[in-house]
């Protein structure tokens, strides 16, 4: 297994629970294309919002770069470091 991400859906929200990709494959587009599709299958199912949530020493770039915008941080979390919290408007897809 080269990667994989796991969603779940509430009202019109996108819940990103986790996105892994083999140290390996990092840098190379892998994450950014299981990221989009599951934000297309999330559009396709009338999500219009998607949220995640990472820590400054993982993941925030990454997020950043693929759209996504901070809207909470818990400073501390750990000793240190920060919990992230970022959420990107998804396009509505025409039926």
């Amino acid at each position: 297994m080269q990667g994989g991400i796991y969603g779940r859906i509430n009202w019109s929200w996108l819940s990103v629970s986790l996105l892994w990709v083999k140290s390996g494959n990092r840098g190379s587009g892998l994450g950014s294309t299981l990221l989009k599709r599951l934000e297309t299958e999330a559009q396709a199912l009338g999500c219009t919002k998607s949220h995640v949530d990472t820590f400054s020493f993982q993941a925030e770039g990454f997020y950043l770069a693929n759209g996504y915008e901070i809207f909470a941080e818990l400073p501390g979390y750990p000793d240190g470091h920060s919990r992230i919290y970022l959420k990107k408007l998804l396009s509505v897809v025409p039926n």
